[in-house]
């Protein structure tokens, strides 16, 4: 059944996502649902233009192949219709029609009001090689209780990520935790919270980010510090506002006492706590993360019928098994790293900012075809720039091709213009998985690992984003909670549905909640099962049927 176009009125098919005529985004109608990916992919040829960005504004590589390192046609529309377009959602049938409207990505990090309060006070001066205290207030404007809280400071200026935990916080309370860190080196970074707790069986974790400054040490006899130096990490405005920061307390009269390293390590700075605005990571509940916990030391099952799935490789693309194009390729890599970039043919994760539109457009196109490359070392993940034209930073460090070590997670900014989320995951395992009928499956030798576990990249962005690419470094879990490394927000899926692996030098899945929604070929794996995957399998998530493309 034809419906029209809410924009020109033209009339469009029902399984097209944008309107032939003005390129307006269609909605789904009553026979789809929506796939929570924004789409992107350009109209036809007749119905699309080349969007060109003034060079002035945009620095970025010699194109080459059209489609490889320039971004396909957008449709064309007036500003006034892009701006009134709804972001475009690829729709396919559903044996579940009801629940398409829960099916929508959130974005990264969502606005939702944080029920704890963290503060911090730098009660003395930060630095490099010296260790010092601060101070952290925790507060609990929840009417209820919270349990198990954690809350974890972490940054590149610091020797290792320092934590404050309390068995339970009551409605009310703010006390404050006095912690010790360790300067490493010298520098403006960024100092990454999370905070987590449990409440009605519910675990809840929030982030958020503050600027941090480590001073190099002086030598002795050669102390020059400015009051910028100080107002650093415990003061904001100019130096005419100090008075208004510290009340009666004169921050200037503080330098003239300041001779030795000694007297600067020792100097006291008036009380100032600072509060850190923060925003939802995820939400799980306990009884998933006790199903997830409980499976991991299980002894897993490959089913008889899929023992002759073998494939080695380190790229697992899941195509949509309807035909339907997705805006980005959904897959999983293997590696030994991971690139970055806009280029979508040939970077891992690609860095287009969605949905489609000049402004987004032109932020794409700064970043470079392959704007950074991410190693595994035992110490954490190398980040390094891939010799790009506009370059990448770090939680405010500029990265060159030596690269720097991430242990867990940071924020990048590519080419000054896209932000993404880097987030590493623990494994669920302590070591290999436990496959009690592996004799059965002739695959390749096991091979050790660097590193364990899971590397979520995410553009951030306005709009939700649609399905990127996921490191698989040996597994990561996967369902409808963002405490996986593969988010699914489909309602057919469980919080914490299964995982993906790489073992052996092959893709594997395995199933945890029994569900009887994920499906490999004809089979149902039910809790306890892992399949090995091959090019041309069909797998089942939910109400979604992918096509696998396994590549060496």
């Amino acid at each position: 059944m034809s419906q029209k176009c809410p924009t020109c009125q033209a009339i469009v098919s029902p399984r097209s996502r944008y309107c032939p005529e003005c390129g307006t985004a269609v909605p789904a109608t009553e026979e789809t649902s929506t796939l929570n990916i924004p789409a992107n992919s350009p109209a036809s040829p007749a119905s699309t233009q080349t969007i060109s960005t003034p060079t002035e504004a945009v620095s970025h590589s010699t194109p080459s192949a059209p489609g490889r390192d320039t971004l396909p046609p957008m449709p064309v529309a007036s500003p006034a219709r892009v701006a009134a377009a709804p972001v475009a959602m690829l729709t396919r049938n559903t044996d579940s029609p009801a629940a398409a409207a829960s099916l929508i990505d959130r974005t990264p990090l969502g606005p939702d009001d944080c029920p704890v309060e963290v503060a911090v006070n730098f009660s003395h001066i930060l630095v490099a090689g010296h260790s010092t205290t601060l101070e952290l207030r925790i507060g609990n404007a929840e009417p209820s209780t919270l349990e198990h809280l954690e809350i974890t400071l972490e940054s590149r200026g610091l020797k290792g990520p320092v934590s404050a935990n309390l068995r339970r916080l009551v409605a009310g309370q703010q006390p404050i935790k006095i912690l010790e860190v360790e300067p490493a080196r010298a520098g403006n970074f960024v100092l990454q919270v999370a905070a987590t707790w449990e409440s009605s069986g519910q675990r809840s974790s929030y982030r958020g980010q503050h600027a941090l400054r480590v001073l190099q040490a002086p030598e002795s006899g050669n102390i020059q510090i400015s009051i910028g130096d100080i107002q650093s990490n415990a003061g904001t405005g100019a130096n005419q506002g100090l008075g208004a920061d510290y009340g009666e307390v004169k921050i200037s009269n503080l330098l003239g006492g300041i001779k030795t390293l000694n007297d600067l390590l020792e100097l006291e700075l008036p009380e100032k706590f600072h509060a850190v605005s923060l925003e939802l990571d995820y939400e799980v509940s306990r009884r998933a993360l006790d199903l997830n916990a409980l499976h991991a030391s299980a002894t897993l099952r490959i089913p008889p019928s899929l023992f002759g799935a073998v494939q080695p490789g380190t790229v697992c693309t899941l195509e949509p098994a309807d035909g339907t194009a997705l805006p980005l390729p959904f897959r999983l890599v293997a590696r030994a790293q991971l690139t970055l970039g806009r280029a979508r043919t040939e970077a891992d994760f690609v860095t287009w900012v969605l949905p489609r539109n000049p402004e987004n457009d032109e932020r794409t196109m700064r970043v470079s075809k392959l704007n950074m490359i991410i190693e595994t070392r035992p110490a954490g993940l190398l980040i390094r720039d891939n010799t790009s034209t506009n370059g990448t930073v770090l939680d405010g460090q500029t990265i060159d091709q030596a690269g720097i070590v991430l242990e867990r997670r940071g924020r990048l900014l590519l080419a000054g213009a896209v932000e993404v989320e880097l987030t590493r995951f623990d494994s669920a395992l302590t070591g290999e998985p436990s496959i009690g009928n592996a004799r059965n499956w002739h695959g390749p030798a096991a091979k050790p690992a660097v590193l364990a576990g899971a590397v979520r990249c995410e553009v951030r962005a306005a709009e939700p984003q649609p399905l990127n690419a996921t490191w698989i470094l040996t597994d990561g879990a996967f369902g409808t909670s963002r405490s996986n490394a593969v988010v699914l927000e489909w309602s057919e899926l469980s919080e914490i549905q299964g995982r993906f692996h790489h073992y052996r030098g092959c893709f594997w899945i395995e199933n945890l909640a029994d569900t009887g929604v994920v499906r490999v070929e004809n089979h149902t794996l039910h809790p306890g099962e892992i399949a090995p995957l091959a090019t041309g399998q069909q797998i089942r998530l939910g109400a979604r049927t992918f096509r696998l493309n396994i590549e060496a």
